[in-house]
């Protein structure tokens, strides 16, 4: 024991000078050393050893270390190290112990560890006993010593156990007992700030946030694929390109694996991990399914135990997947040595998943195993159902990867791609592929006879729905009305699918010309049949609708109620996240929140809205969102989130965009560019539209935004001589569609067009009925968006005594916002939180403090002698209001509004 290369096991490894510190850890680290155990478990490279090294020292007790290596899996070996380690705490423990090992005659080892035991307890303070590299002792007697060790542990002396496996002692018991704290992967992985510490200030890379961010994402927080990372970028000045191409593939990334985990494994175990390499997620039966074994279960419980790399999906440990650079290298394998094997293999994969009714990964193994009459008879089943629920990528997705002569023959495949380019803005894919689908059809016709394709009728009643909406699109309402009509021919009366959208498209058609009963007739019927049939898209898109018209009309309460219920209902039916088609809903509750200068919470919906959106294809929503971003943001003048919206939509192709939403977005940014005082930009889109404002013409809904744009810029040029004639046509138009809403905005212009010319009793009684229209709605952006002009005329409406209250609001509002900045404590500087849409009823606050008591809705219905139906729905009113989906939520935002 005297070689002085045993010392070296026994001492604490130095930090280095450029460690990069974890206080996060080390706090975790020091709580652990009031228990018995201390478990740091992860696979190789996640820092542990450095981890417990900087906890320990910064602990101020007395610490004995023990490094392991194979040659420690004598007990004898083992122990003896043990007690070196203790005695660089205290000097004569174990002394005599040590001395029989070394004998030939060694006492039992249940005697070793009692004197072990009872010399620990000598010790008068704190002290810590760590053992480094523990994965490799695979000798049952020294784990059957060591969990004897933990029974009988004084309570002054503490274990750290430093592994790559967790060790075959009893946890679940000193983990029932508290007694044991565990240091996971999860916990070890580098957080965003470590990532920048490292690779900025340790390696001094200099990389971007993004840069950053992508190779963060890429390793996982991977502590050694970071350093291979930083290693390898050293010197290169393609960081861009190379952190793109980052895999397990990678030269050092792929030696390092390949020499530390698997090279180390059994050939049985290689060939399981191979296999499995081309699932992006697993369970033990689909493992068995594709590697023809019997025993993956176990194989996924030892994969697991031993820390391979392998993270859970899920609470009840079910589904896995693999680390994503270690699924790299192992598909890097897989296809350099088994090429052969990879078709099968994805093919059995397919075979699974389409069992277990998991359609989009069967799609998935299906194209990867080339088997493309599979995948199209698999897409087949699926894409209309899919379309309906607004997911939309996906399918065009694997369109694209289908060979073109196959999707030729398939008339419902042609009529999917259709569908999936018109929701997605490819508008010149779509009449190809409907003639494409109607060519199929007449050929079939032909050449068969028509028992054996009863489909034609319903198919070519489907190719003219598409183009219903896509003449919808193009602004041809005639055309519309017309198609509907002619659809209903074709269409099944049983085929609700395709009627919910030929009634929804009448409905939108007579919002359009404005004959709004009519327009909220025929979505009410779309939203009932859409929800019959789980035509989600749709359902969500005609609730919407209605939310828009109620807008419009000036009903702002009724179209909150209207987008609220189309939230609930997408987060229904979405399960996880709110459907795709919830992003209108979203946004057109911004727009109302706005109005009511709840610009925090216009924001937000704005916000979740457009990423709905923009998951769902829905380009047009997407461009919207992107606008209305830009503008909220400016109350706020959140110069970055201005610009950033302004790029984003910029950003999105123009071919994917119908005409009139580019007309609206344009109008918005020259909006956007009036209030920033920029005339320059606002009067080159005035020259860029001339061609199509035409101030002596009364525009149609479409172009309503532009014109009031333009009526805006001239004001504020003072040139105002066609502002009258111009504003009083849409007046009257408005009034005659009974679109309220327009009205008011409409009257307030009026009001500041008089007011320029010098007409101010003309402008004040113009601005009375603004205002008289406006206060039960309690409209308030419409008026203080028109600035000065406006504040100047309600201070004049103040000063006669009109409209009181409501004006001294508006005018309360100018001072809250005296450049549209939001609102804010003045104690704190902290943004008050936005308030709600509609108040809660007394019996809803009763139910709000006993959720927030943690009661349940049995407990709810016996205290207030009322039923758990009842309670029920209580709580979704209460979710309504609060625009929250959970308790939780529902708790956290009751106390931000300070309801409790």
């Amino acid at each position: 024991m005297d070689n002085p290369l045993l010392k070296k096991k026994l001492y604490i490894p130095p930090l280095r000078p450029e460690l990069v510190s974890r206080p996060r850890l080390i706090e975790r680290l020091k709580i652990g050393l009031k228990s018995k155990l201390t478990l740091v478990s992860a696979p190789v490279g996640y820092g542990k050893t450095t981890m417990v090294s900087e906890g320990v020292r910064s602990s101020q007790m007395p610490v004995g270390w023990l490094t392991l290596d194979d040659d420690d899996n004598d007990p004898i070996r083992f122990w003896s190290y043990a007690i070196l380690a203790l005695q660089t705490i205290r000097a004569n423990i174990g002394e005599s112990i040590l001395g029989l090992l070394q004998s030939s005659h060694v006492p039992p080892i249940e005697s070793i560890m009692t004197t072990i035991i009872n010399e620990m307890s000598g010790v008068s303070e704190e002290f810590a006993l760590v053992f480094d590299d523990y994965h490799v002792i695979r000798a049952q007697p020294i784990h059957d010593a060591l969990t004897f060790l933990l029974k009988y542990l004084p309570p002054q002396a503490h274990l750290v156990i430093s592994s790559r496996i967790d060790p075959p002692i009893p946890l679940a018991h000193l983990r029932a007992q508290n007694q044991l704290i565990e240091v996971r992967a999860a916990d070890l992985c580098f957080i965003p700030e470590e990532v920048t510490a490292f690779l900025n200030d340790v390696m001094s890379l200099g990389l971007s946030d993004e840069d950053i961010t992508a190779l963060e994402s890429r390793t996982e927080g991977w502590i050694a694929g970071l350093q291979l990372a930083a290693i390898s970028m050293q010197g290169r000045k393609d960081i861009p390109n190379f952190i793109t191409a980052f895999s397990g593939s990678s030269r050092h990334i792929l030696e390092y694996l390949t020499e530390e985990v698997l090279g180390r494994q059994e050939a049985s175990t290689q060939s399981f991990l191979l296999k499995t390499a081309i699932l992006n997620r697993f369970t033990a039966s689909l493992c068995n399914a594709v590697t023809g074994r019997d025993d993956s279960q176990e194989i996924l419980a030892q994969l697991e135990a031993n820390n391979m790399f392998l993270v859970a999906l899920d609470d009840e440990r079910r589904w896995y997947r693999y680390h994503h650079l270690f699924g790299d290298l192992l598909r890097n394998r897989l296809t350099q040595s088994r090429q052969e094997d990879m078709t099968e293999l994805h093919l059995r994969a397919s075979q699974w998943f389409e069992q277990e009714g998991l359609i989009s990964e069967a799609i998935y193994h299906a194209l990867a195993a080339e088997n493309f009459e599979r995948a199209a008879n698999l897409v087949e089943s699926v894409a209309l159902t899919m379309l309906m629920q607004s997911y939309c990528p996906p399918v065009l997705s694997w369109l694209g990867k289908l060979p073109s002569a196959l999707l030729m023959n398939r008339p419902w495949l042609c009529l999917a791609g259709a569908i999936a380019n018109q929701v997605a803005g490819h508008p010149d894919a779509v009449e190809p592929l409907l003639q494409c689908a109607e060519s199929v059809i007449s050929r079939f016709e032909q050449e068969r006879p028509a028992e054996s394709f009863p489909d034609h009728a319903r198919i070519r009643g489907y190719v003219i729905t598409v183009r219903i909406i896509m003449s919808l699109i193009e602004g041809d309402i005639q055309r519309v009305i017309e198609l509907c009509h002619e659809a209903f021919k074709y269409l099944p009366e049983d085929d609700l699918i395709a009627r919910v959208v030929v009634v929804g498209s009448l409905g939108i058609s007579y919002w359009v010309i404005g004959e709004l009963p009519a327009a909220r007739r025929y979505l009410e019927e779309a939203n009932t049949l859409g929800q019959a049939v789980g035509h989600f898209y749709y359902s969500l898109f005609a609730l919407s609708y209605l939310g828009d018209i109620y807008r419009v009309q000036g009903h702002l309460h009724q179209a909150a109620q209207k987008y609220r219920e189309a939230l609930l209902l997408g987060a229904q039916w979405g399960g996880v996240e709110p459907l795709p088609a919830s992003g209108n809903a979203y946004v057109g509750l911004s727009q109302v929140l706005y109005e009511w200068n709840d610009v925090n919470g216009a924001i937000h919906h704005t916000s979740v809205g457009t990423k709905l959106a923009e998951r769902g294809g829905v380009f047009r929503t997407v461009l919207i969102g992107y606008s209305l971003l830009a503008w909220q943001n400016q109350a706020c003048e959140n110069t970055k989130a201005i610009m950033e919206a302004l790029q984003r939509g910029e950003g999105i192709r123009p071919e994917a965009i119908i005409p009139h939403t580019l007309l609206h977005a344009s109008a918005w940014t020259a909006r956007l560019s009036l209030v920033q005082g920029d005339l320059n930009a606002v009067n080159r889109w005035a020259a860029s539209q001339e061609p199509k404002l035409n101030l002596q013409e009364t525009p149609d809904f479409w172009s309503e935004l532009s014109y009031l744009t333009l009526v805006r810029l001239r004001i504020a040029q003072g040139e105002v001589d066609e502002i009258p004639g111009l504003l009083e046509r849409l007046r009257q138009k408005v009034e005659a569609e009974n679109r309220t809403g327009s009205l008011i905005e409409i009257l307030a212009l009026q009001a500041i067009a008089l007011q320029t010319q010098g007409e101010v009793d003309q402008a004040l009684a113009t601005l009375e009925l603004a205002l008289s229209l406006a206060e039960p709605e309690n409209y308030v952006r419409t008026f203080i968006d028109e600035g000065e002009p406006m504040a100047k005329l309600l201070h004049l409406a103040a000063s006669r005594g009109i409209a009181k209250k409501y004006v001294k609001k508006l005018l309360a509002s100018f001072r809250i916002y005296p450049q549209s900045q939001p609102r804010v404590s003045p104690t704190e500087g902290a943004t008050i939180p936005s308030p709600l849409i509609e108040p809660l009823s007394k019996r809803e606050l009763e139910l709000l403090r006993l959720i927030v008591a943690g009661m349940s809705n049995r407990e709810i219905a016996q205290k207030l002698f009322i039923g758990e139906g009842t309670v029920k729905t209580h709580i979704n009113h209460i979710y309504g209001k609060l625009d929250v989906r959970s308790r939780t939520q529902a708790i956290g935002r009751a106390r931000e509004l300070e309801l409790l």
